[in-house]
Parts: structure tokens; sequence; C-alpha cells
């Protein structure tokens, strides 16, 4: 085995600790599995960690579509003063803003909570499968040296698909961006002049993403409503005027789909920014990966200029956080026994729900989207789930990934516990299960 010097046995091994993850070992400890969680950061959480408004939780038109998990981290949240609240965009989305600081708090205390045995600092180095391809555990390394993880069953909850992009056809490749792939720049800043900056907004919407959907056709009564509310959540589009003069020749900011703007905390007067979809070169050796990271940070200084010189509110702002990584899109994707798009078989076993980015509309994800093709004791959760182009923007929601990750952490301990094969598990079970641990399979109001 690699000579791996440690031997570690568990039921459920999750690889990767963001929002999938630690919604599926959580979930899978919680009925009654021996769960390990391994990730190569300092602190688990992932999206969580860095501001960014849960999304795929609340349907535009207010309707549930998560619950479970993610309830008891919101509930951890207000615990340590991480006020939790839904707030509207006016534009295509409800989400759910949280302070990312008391998340960090909840999410230690729901992991630990619950049993899961935590291997920080620690990368995946070998996947280990027999000859017919299933998985049964890896082969991971941190400082104390090379461990072997045997598990009943794995779930890939990467966010670059670790392990099941080691397996032969078990990979859907993003060909629509073969030769470069998009980032996203993620921060937060604090001394923010919420009124002015909603005012401006108010007067100028077509500097923003605002009132596209059908639902706002009173665009007056709309308006009026957003500053109701009171919340510092817009987005400025690369079409805007603010932003288009801003990017190409001689323009300073890179070239960009939007810059989203939510709230984070009321108190420090704190919002989440994100510069959405920087391209960068698509090769993913460790040194390229190192250059965009330094190259692509240089630009905060450039983001946060153009805000204070661009939007009102912003000229006291100051930095008060850079995410410690940078989100990718595209890349590569499972190959499931369901690859999910927009006209999924509408009798597949449902065991979450997603929202649509661009249509607002709900929708479904099958139990066979978490498979993976040609290989058994293996599944996937989060953002790489096998969706085809049509919906890979829906799955990188992070309400959806909880949702996913809670779908595969029961399915994972379920399947630990009878001693069967994934493939042979009872998907209404599962989802009776599901929603009796409060998961939502039906929109609720």
């Amino acid at each position: 085995m690699g000579n791996a010097i440690w031997d570690i046995d568990t039921d459920v091994l999750v690889v990767g600790g963001g929002a999938a993850g630690v919604s599926a070992a959580v979930t899978a400890a919680r009925n009654g599995a021996r769960v390990t969680i391994v990730d190569g950061a300092p602190m688990l959480g992932g999206e969580l960690l860095t501001g960014r408004p849960v999304d795929g939780a609340i349907a535009l038109d207010g309707r549930r579509i998560l619950g479970g998990f993610a309830d008891d981290l919101l509930r951890g949240c207000e615990k340590f003063d991480g006020r939790s609240a839904v707030v509207c965009d006016f534009d295509r989305r409800n989400v759910i803003c949280m302070d990312p600081e008391a998340a960090k708090l909840a999410l230690t205390e729901l992991v630990f909570g619950s049993g899961v045995s935590v291997l920080m600092y620690t990368a995946v180095d070998q996947v280990v499968k027999d000859d017919e391809g299933r998985v049964h555990g890896v082969i991971v390394r941190n400082k104390r040296g090379r461990s072997l993880i045997r598990a009943k069953v794995t779930i890939d909850a990467s966010a670059e698909g670790d392990v099941f992009t080691t397996l032969s056809n078990a990979v859907q490749e993003d060909g629509v961006y073969a030769d470069t792939r998009k980032v996203d720049l993620t921060m937060r800043m604090s001394g923010i002049d919420a009124g002015a900056l909603l005012a401006r907004a108010s007067e100028t919407p077509s500097n923003f993403s605002l009132l596209r959907h059908t639902r706002f056709s009173d665009r007056s009564d709309a308006l009026s409503k957003f500053r109701e509310q009171g919340v510092p959540i817009l987005k400025v589009p690369r079409e805007s005027p603010l932003l288009s003069g801003a990017m190409g020749p001689g323009g300073r900011l890179p070239d960009l789909e939007a810059i989203e703007i939510a709230p984070t905390s009321a108190l420090r007067r704190e919002i989440y920014v994100r510069a959405a979809n920087v391209q960068v070169p698509a090769d993913r050796t460790v040194e390229a990966a190192s250059d965009n990271y330094t190259g692509l940070h240089a630009q905060i200084e450039t983001i946060i200029a153009f805000l204070r010189e661009s939007l009102p509110g912003f000229s006291e702002a100051g930095l008060a956080a850079v995410a410690p990584q940078v989100e990718f899109s595209g890349g590569r994707y499972a190959k499931g026994d369901v690859v999910m798009d927009t006209a999924t078989d509408a009798g597949a076993p449902v065991i979450a729900l997603g929202c649509g980015v661009a249509d607002a509309e709900i929708f479904g994800i099958p139990f066979g989207s978490l498979l993976v093709n040609g290989t058994d004791c293996l599944l996937v959760a989060g953002s790489r789930i096998s969706a085809a182009q049509s919906r890979r923007a829906d799955t990188r929601a992070v309400g959806t990934c909880m949702a996913t990750g809670q779908a595969a952490g029961l399915a994972a301990a379920m399947t630990a516990e009878s001693g069967g094969s994934l493939r042979s598990l009872d998907a209404h079970a599962l989802r009776k299960r599901l929603m009796d641990q409060g998961g939502v399979l039906e929109a609720t109001s």
C-alpha cells in the first residue's frame, strides 16, 4: 500500500471539508457511522468561511428547499452572535447571509460534537481500489507521514474531484473553457455605509442586476421594498456602465463577469465581495496554480480602489479579510449513473433540491447523480456531482452543496451499516430518512 506507515479503519471517509464535506460527515456520524474527514486546509468550512451567502436554500418565491444540517449550522451561528437573515437580491435569488466568523465556531462544534475524526493539513496521495475499480479508501500524506485509510464508503466532496478523477471513465470534462479556467476572488470589507450604497442603487438600477425576474414587474414597488429591506446585497454585472468602462484595453480591472456584494455583519458594517469569473490558464500543475494565486491576489488592491471610487458607501471602507483560496469553476465533473440536466427523468428518486441560477426554478437532484460510473463504494457530493453543462452553475450553490452532502452522508451510513452496495440502497428509504431528519425534498413555504 505504498509504504503507508499508519493504518486507519473507518466506516465512512469524507474527502474535502467544505460545505458538502462537513454536511456529509456530520450526517453520517449522527446516523451511527464511524467517520473520518480529511482536508488540506487548516480549518473546515471552505466557502462557508468566506462570507459568501448561502444560495440554493430559499427559492425566489420564498419556499424553503434546504433543511437538516443547514438549520443546525444557522442555529449554531446565532449562538455565537452571528445573526443570519434571509435576504432578497430583488433580481433572481433569496439567500441566507451569515457571519463567517460565527460559522467557524459553529462548524467546529457540529463536527467534533458529532464524533467525526478530523485530519486537517492532509492531502490525498493515492486512491486505493481493486482490479474491478471499487474504491476501498485512500492513502493520505501529512506531517505525520503517509497513512492508509480504509473505508466501507468514500465520499468525494473535494473541490477538484481528488478521488473520482483517478478512475477510468468516471470524468466529464468541461469543454467550454478548454484553454482557460474561471476563478472567483473573494474578500470582506468593513466600514461600509449601506444607506449610501442602497440609495445609489435605487437611483440608478441600470448599473446593477436588479428586477430582471418577472416577479418584479412593478419596478416602483420593488425598488421601494429593496430600500425598505435596507441590506447591501447587489451585483454589478459586466454590461453595467460602471464595470464595462473599467475593463478591456486601457481599463484598470481584469475581465470580470460581475462584482457581487452581500452583508456578513451589521455590527461590523461588513460585507462580502466577490469578483466573479476572472479567467486564468487551465494548466493544473502546482506551479501554475501557485503563479495564478499570486497574480490574482495582486488584483485585489485594484478592485478595492475601484469600489471606493465608483460606489457611494465605500469611501471609508477597509479590507477586513481575504479568502485563503480562490474558487474555481469549470474543470472536471463526475460521470454518474445519472447525468443531471434540465430534463432529468421526473420519476427518478430525488434526494436534494436546488434552484436555478438563471431561471430561479426549483429542481430535483436524483440519487444517481451522486453515484460514480463504473465503481461502487464511492459517492460524490458538492459542486462536482454528475451534471450536464446546463446545471453546473446551479450545483455550485452553497445550499445545494450542503443538501447533496447530507444525502451522501446518510446514504453512506446506511450502506456501511447494511454491508450492501450503494446501488442496492433503497432510494425511497433514503428519502424518508432524509425528511425525518429535517431534509427538504418538497419545497415548502
